[in-house]
């Protein structure tokens, strides 16, 4: 009778020993992470702010480079970003760098990436296959949006209130470079600028930031701060997860449930009359609008303001205020350029932006399903740029993963925060 006991204090050992190294880790291993993130920010920005600033020289001056030239701009800004990256790891070999807090605080610029290397794909074969440069360039705004993205998570871990100003300096760009993308011109110049001011400077403050972290003494006021997040991870974790889930679940078989209505009758040649179309269309909105404001409302009492509950809730938040921003370059330019084509980009956006989200969940959690579900957004996304012209596929698609990979993952949360 005792064994089964034995085995949960043994657990609870465990889980209480790797929190214990993970606040180890954030003490010793966050300055030195944050440093080198800040350093690499710098040195990208520059390169690509450079690299766009001499197209638009070109363009402006209206100047024929040789074909030399063109391959120098177009390489050289990989190279030093390769080379540069290949230092640091070289200069930081024999640091230890690879704990929990390092992985933490890397892990939303690194769903980044990966969210961005899905959609390159997508709108590289998009763009080739319906040759297209048009959409090629929506590319950028989308990366944009997703540094947007990450720069408001880390906002609402540091509590740092110029960090918000830079996630929302992308989002402003992402939408005017949606504005600017008939004026190639003012296209280059404003991504050249905000390379400088939202990438470059910020890397630089991180950089230098993090070295006085290190070599500073950590203050009452920051330990207060430190014990209050603990405190709120503990009160507050489960009834954030559970809300989340639940959320998560409400919408994925909503909007689940809408693709498969829309994907019905173009799979068996139906011809339904236009009210059903709108309620198809509308009803799913209307109802999580309707859920979600009774979950706001039964949960008015709980206390969950907290750090932890801005942890845990940012890297979707900041997802959705990503997408928002690029439902409205893609918008705009489907609607100017009057091209379908343009915004059935968008679900693959938006399924992109949820693998960076439950990649970061992957990371923080340490829950190896997590990372499945984070993997199954991106070949989503992947996916649905291949069948962007199969538009049966692409709505079975689309709605079977909002079941498994939105539905599903939602489900299993809220039944872990009432565990909680």
């Amino acid at each position: 009778m005792e064994a089964p006991d034995l085995q949960k204090e043994d657990a609870h050992r465990d889980e209480a020993h790797g929190d214990l190294a993970f606040l180890k880790t954030l003490v010793s291993q966050a300055p030195k992470a944050q440093v080198t993130a800040g350093q690499v920010f710098a040195v990208a920005g520059a390169a690509y702010s450079a690299q766009c600033f001499l197209y638009w020289l070109q363009i402006v001056f209206g100047w024929q480079w040789p074909g030399w030239l063109n391959v120098m701009v177009a390489v050289t800004p990989i190279a030093i970003l390769v080379g540069f990256i290949g230092w640091v790891f070289w200069r930081d070999r024999n640091e230890a760098s690879q704990g929990v807090a390092t992985r933490a605080l890397n892990s939303a610029f690194a769903s980044a990436g990966l969210a961005n290397l899905a959609l390159c794909v997508v709108f590289g074969y998009v763009s080739a296959t319906q040759q297209n440069f048009l959409i090629w360039l929506l590319y950028p705004p989308v990366s944009c949006a997703a540094l947007g993205a990450c720069w408001y998570v880390a906002f609402m871990v540091r509590r740092k209130l110029w960090l918000l100003g830079v996630a929302f300096g992308w989002w402003a760009t992402a939408m005017a470079l949606g504005f600017l993308i008939r004026n190639m011109g003012g296209y280059l110049l404003l991504l050249s600028v905000a390379l400088l001011v939202l990438m470059v400077v910020p890397g630089l403050i991180m950089a230098r930031s993090g070295k006085a972290d290190e070599v500073g003494e950590p203050s009452a006021d920051g330990a207060h701060k430190d014990l209050a997040f603990l405190k709120a991870l503990v009160t507050e974790g489960p009834k954030a997860q559970r809300g989340a889930g639940q959320l998560f679940f409400i919408a994925g078989v909503l909007y689940g449930l809408q693709c498969f209505g829309f994907w019905v009758p173009i799979a068996f040649r139906l011809t339904w009359p236009e009210v059903a179309f709108m309620f198809v269309g509308f009803a799913p909105t209307a109802l999580f609008l309707g859920a979600m404001f009774w979950m706001m409302w039964r949960d008015r009492k709980d206390s969950m303001h907290g750090a932890a509950t801005r942890a845990i809730n940012g890297a979707f938040a900041s997802a959705g205020l990503a997408n928002l921003s690029m439902c409205v370059a893609l918008g705009y330019v489907s609607a100017s350029e009057k091209n379908q084509l343009i915004w059935m980009l968008y679900p693959a956006v938006v399924s992109a932006f949820q693998g960076a989200c439950w990649y970061v969940a992957f990371v923080v959690r340490r829950k190896l399903w997590l990372s499945a579900v984070s993997a199954g957004w991106f070949l989503t996304a992947v996916t649905m740029g291949f069948l962007i012209r199969d538009l049966g596929n692409y709505l079975f698609v689309f709605g079977f993963a909002l079941f498994v990979l939105m539905a599903a993952p939602g489900y299993v949360m809220s039944r872990a925060g009432k565990g909680g």
